[in-house]
Parts: C-alpha cells; structure tokens; sequence
C-alpha cells in the first residue's frame, strides 16, 4: 500500500510526497518545473510534437506549455491514477486542460500503447520526468523497465557519442553484406523457424540443455558474450550480433574467428570486432 501525502511547499504551492519521493521541490516547485524544461528546450521549442512521461502536478508541463509552439501538439503520459486523482481534486490541472494542444492518456490499454508507439517513431526524443517514473505503481514495472532501460540507453549514447561515430564512418566504408541480403543469403527459414535469442548469464547455463534438444528446430541468434558458451556445449548459431561500440568486445570473438557463421552488426558496433572476425570470413556480415 503507497503512502501518498498532501504537502505545501515553502512558497505556498501544493506538492505530493510518494512513498517518501517528492514529486516536486518542496521550496519552489514552479521555479523547478522551469530548470526541468530548460535542460528539455530542444525537445520543446520549434517542435510540431512533444511526448511526456510524467504528470505529477503539473507544475513542469505548464512551463511547457509556455515554451512550445502554438500550434504544437503535447502528448502526455501517467500511469499513476492515484495522484492523476489528487491533482484533479486539487484542480492543478485545470489550466493545462483548457489549453488545446494537450493530449492526455492515464489508463493502461490498448490506445495508450497504440499512440505512444506511434509518438515515439514521430519524434526525435521523448521527455522523462524521473520523479513520475521512480513512484510509477508496481504492478506497471514492466513500463517502468522499459522506461529506465530507455534513459540508460541515452546516457550511453552520449557517453560514447564519439566512438559510435568512429565506428560508424569505418564499417559504412566495408563492403559488408546488409541485413536483409545476410537474411535472404543464408536462406534462414524464419517463417517456419522460431528465432531464440541467446545471451550470457546464469539463465544460459540452466537452459543450455534445453537448447540443445530443440536446436534442429530453431535459429539461433547469439549475442557476442554468449557465443564462447554456445561452442564450448557444441552449439553453434545461425547467427552472431554485436551492438557494443567498445574495442573490448572484440575480446567476445577471439579465436571464433574461424566459425562459419555471419556476424550481424548496428554500423555503430565496435568495427574493431567486426574487421577482426570477417578478416576470417569471403562473404563479408551483415550491418
């Protein structure tokens, strides 16, 4: 059972604390709602579309609102009926609901999947607002999962900005094989086949003998860490992916090199793996 209470701010506003997370600062939550959309104003002015995650009260959405375009449109998203309720109670939201532009989901079904999957192939980014994600009710963790694993994603993305690029620039310049002529050349039966994605871990040492048993029947995709493990238990996989842009997973395919089977790559991966094994191979991978 959560714990959610009512509380005023030092500046007289209304705040929420959640399990003892506040929703917003307990000083000055409209001042904070303005240096949340500060760091966020490339996803927000000149934009036609913004998504977000995270109504709370609504203090960084109004301060949206006032940096978007006139015409844009503002996709927002909340599972958290509990404090969606408190906050229409405490009439927060009524200036944002007047305003036109807003588009509000608050139930988990199959329109709120629909056009938040949708929303993100439209836009360049969606923003997360962490204090909304970390007091998400339990029984929706899988979006919660999904969300942080989506903010780790782009921390890495910055983090290693520079060596993506590299990489990029080096494997587009190979001759590689693209994925769909490495599907079609390999005559992978994928509409009679299952695929079964292989990674590392202590759930690979349990199922290995249940892999093998069904091995005949599916393909096998292997990510690098796993594909020594697969070998050493006389698995070998349809297919090998790589993602990692880091020199360090090259070590994940040394003395593999000779394996007959095609390396499956994002251009972005770590081209020091992709030229050390295809050195071995005629055809070349797939990017």
């Amino acid at each position: 059972m959560r714990k959610i209470q009512v509380l005023t701010s030092r500046d007289g506003n209304i705040n929420l604390k959640v399990d003892n997370i506040l929703l917003h600062s307990n000083y000055y939550p409209e001042r904070d709602g303005e240096k949340f959309v500060e760091g966020n104003l490339h996803l927000i002015k000149g934009k036609d579309t913004v998504v977000i995650y995270g109504l709370a009260l609504g203090y960084h959405i109004k301060s949206i609102l006032k940096n978007a375009n006139k015409n844009s449109k503002i996709y927002i998203f909340d599972l958290d009926s509990e404090v969606v309720q408190i906050g229409k109670k405490l009439k927060v939201y009524d200036e944002i609901l007047l305003d036109k532009r807003v588009e509000i989901f608050t139930e988990f079904n199959e329109e709120f999947n629909i056009v938040f999957s949708n929303l993100l192939n439209k836009v360049e980014d969606i923003i997360i607002y962490k204090p909304s994600l970390k007091t998400m009710p339990r029984r929706f963790d899988s979006v919660q999962t999904i969300l942080n694993n989506y903010l780790n994603g782009k921390k890495g993305i910055n983090k290693f900005r520079d060596i993506m690029m590299l990489n990029k620039d080096i494997n587009e310049k190979k001759d590689y094989t693209v994925i769909d002529e490495l599907i079609n050349n390999n005559n992978f039966d994928v509409k009679n086949k299952p695929i079964v994605c292989v990674s590392s871990g202590p759930s690979l040492d349990k199922s290995i003998n249940e892999l093998k048993e069904i091995r005949d029947k599916v393909i096998v995709l292997s990510v690098g860490s796993a594909l020594k493990g697969l070998v050493k238990n006389d698995i070998l996989p349809d297919l090998i992916t790589i993602t990692d842009c880091q020199k360090v997973v090259k070590k994940q395919l040394e003395g593999l090199e000779g394996l007959d089977v095609p390396l499956c790559f994002l251009n972005t991966a770590s081209y020091w793996a992709v030229e050390s094994y295809n050195d071995y191979r005629e055809d070349g991978s797939g990017v």
